[in-house]
């Protein structure tokens, strides 16, 4: 049931969805930071990495009772979510063939799982550049490969931010 909400109601939602969005750029940031430290020998190791953050975000979030804890067990639910989506979409992508023009029930799995890409429907100057993803698994995020598209044309990388 909704009611009308008010607007403290509205901003503690709004700050707590501002946390959650912190904790998962702190999530790749951390990820990106532990990568080189821990040198993972292949794609499995570096998932692992993430599920083990994400693990470890899940508990501290569950045992936090400190201050601003409206604040901070959202952001570590951030970091958790961020880490454990590219885990799923790592093992989807393993197990779900592509489809080039799938139905509806497989459009919406392959969109779900991070396999959906309106690739095919790019001009050639807007198709994501190739990265060796095993080697740089932070980069293997969507949101980071979607910022990346907006900042390569022709193979020719762009000194300023061109994205949304």
């Amino acid at each position: 049931m909704f009611k009308t909400p008010k607007s403290k109601e509205v901003v503690q939602v709004a700050k707590g969805f501002a946390a959650f969005e912190v904790g998962k750029r702190v999530g790749r940031g951390v990820v990106g930071a532990i990568t080189p430290l821990v040198k993972p020998k292949d794609a499995n190791q570096a998932q692992m990495i993430k599920g083990g953050l994400a693990l470890v975000a899940i508990v501290a979030a569950a045992a936090y009772t400190g201050k601003n804890k409206d604040l901070v067990v959202p952001a570590l639910v951030g970091v958790a979510a961020e880490q454990a989506g590219d885990v799923i979409d790592a093992q989807a992508a393993k197990m779900i063939t592509k489809e080039a023009n799938p139905a509806v029930p497989q459009k919406f799995l392959q969109d779900a799982m991070g396999l959906g890409c309106a690739c095919g429907d790019l001009p050639h100057d807007q198709m994501p550049p190739n990265y060796n993803y095993d080697s740089f698994p932070m980069l293997g995020s969507p949101t980071i490969r979607e910022i990346e598209w907006d900042r390569v044309w022709d193979g020719v990388e762009q000194n300023e931010f061109t994205g949304a």
